[in-house]
């Protein structure tokens, strides 16, 4: 039992520091993504002011950004109106009846190991602050 849980975990991890890593590298993507679509703005505004002076220039770069807002919020307006498409077949069984669920899923435990460490680390803070022990067992205020 113990090498099954040792496997299970260490398969948790490996799939953990993986998402992690993902997730990082897709963050520090989309941080760059902006930075770049300011600096992108900022010359955009730099060539208009040399052209036109710096109030038409701020006003264009602002006009510009107005247009693409309200091009996104209209696609939002349009995609939130249209019909939501049917479950696809494959998604559903043949029978009627949803497909049996496996015991251990890798959401289950997931949610199980997630709710393990929270409950570690609220136990391992307890375990170390007198002050919280004493406060949580009647005593004196924290």
């Amino acid at each position: 039992m113990g090498a099954l849980f040792a496997y299970l975990l260490a398969q948790m991890t490996a799939v953990l520091k993986r998402m992690a890593v993902v997730y990082a590298i897709l963050a520090a993507g989309g941080l760059l993504a902006v930075f770049a679509g300011g600096y992108a703005l900022d010359a955009l505004r730099a060539v208009l002011t040399f052209r036109y002076g710096p109030l038409a220039g701020s006003l264009i770069v602002a006009g510009i950004l107005a247009a693409v807002a309200a091009i996104a919020f209209a696609a939002a307006l349009f995609l939130r109106a249209r019909p939501r498409p049917a479950a696809s077949a494959a998604k559903s069984s043949s029978y009627g009846t949803p497909p049996t669920r496996l015991p251990y899923s890798r959401e289950e435990l997931t949610a199980l190991a997630s709710a393990a460490a929270g409950a570690l680390c609220a136990g391992l803070v307890i375990y170390k602050s007198p002050r919280l022990r004493d406060w949580l067992s009647g005593g004196r205020r924290p």
